[in-house]
């Protein structure tokens, strides 16, 4: 990717994004919260695809409807608004991953917080205990990760540094 098509996706990320919030009127997208996520720009400049995620209650198709219908709409305002030769057509596309991390957040604090409500149980879980045989070998005559014998001796008196 160039840094034109990188420049000019930050560009459209950012004016869709207040387009969306402040001039489209539509019924289907005012339910919840719609974000651009990130938009990605075709070489030459004509086509673009919208990525946009949306949090609340509606259907996600119902939200992609809305936006195709807004799309002539946001097309005209931003080639009034940019200062660009072409302003791309633009194609709308759901993108999970708000949804994903909102849910990822909530299994994060759900377990931080010590409840288990998918298995229907209430309180807080008890840590099990830990495994002896899952302790490190601490002492040097315990054989260390398995292996047979005593560990090997350290040679102290060459021992430039101090007490090792």
């Amino acid at each position: 990717m160039t840094r034109r098509t990188v420049r000019v996706n930050e560009l459209l990320r950012e004016e869709i994004s207040e387009l969306l919030q402040r001039e489209v009127k539509d019924p289907r997208l005012g339910e919840g919260l719609i974000t651009v996520t990130e938009v990605q720009v075709s070489p030459d400049l004509r086509h673009a695809t919208v990525f946009v995620s949306h949090l609340g209650e509606g259907d996600h198709e119902a939200v992609l409807q809305g936006l195709k219908a807004a799309a002539p709409f946001l097309h005209r305002e931003l080639v009034a608004r940019l200062t660009i030769r072409r302003v791309p057509e633009l194609v709308f596309r759901f993108d999970p991953s708000i949804e994903r991390g909102a849910r990822l957040a909530s299994l994060i604090r759900e377990v931080s917080t010590g409840y288990a409500t998918d298995a229907g149980q209430t309180g807080w879980r008890q840590r099990p205990p830990r495994h002896p045989a899952r302790r490190q070998a601490t002492r040097l005559d315990e054989p260390r990760c398995g292996g047979e014998g005593p560990a090997p001796e350290r040679a102290t008196e060459d021992w430039p540094y101090g007490d090792a």
